[in-house]
């Protein structure tokens, strides 16, 4: 931990590790939850440096302007809200992708 942000590992794969905003309360306690806004994950060509996980398209829903995708990982299911126009054609179901996301937008709570 430092200060306001920490790094932590999940439980599911221990190579996963992100680093993230401490809630309020968060602060010396062992276990956390991680929230991420389906909107702050951003697609990269190849996963490396900052929050990054790579994993299976398993859903993808259009919703007008916006596309939802389901991505499965080894640290269990995320779901990535993107403008259309961001959309790799790509990423069909089953295609694989690299999710990028900024430490801020990593909000981490105390598990209850």
């Amino acid at each position: 931990m430092n200060g306001r942000m920490a790094t932590v590992r999940s439980i599911k794969d221990q190579s996963l590790c992100f680093t993230g905003a401490l809630a309020q309360g968060a602060a010396g306690t062992k276990d956390l939850v991680a929230m991420i806004r389906p909107e702050a994950f951003t697609t990269v060509a190849h996963a490396g440096g900052g929050n990054t996980v790579s994993g299976t398209v398993r859903v993808r829903e259009f919703l007008g302007p916006t596309v939802r995708l389901t991505v499965g990982c080894h640290a269990g299911d995320l779901t990535v809200r993107m403008p259309r126009s961001e959309l790799a054609k790509a990423m069909d179901q089953g295609s694989s992708v690299d999710l990028l996301w900024k430490s801020e937008d990593t909000l981490l709570f105390p598990c209850t």
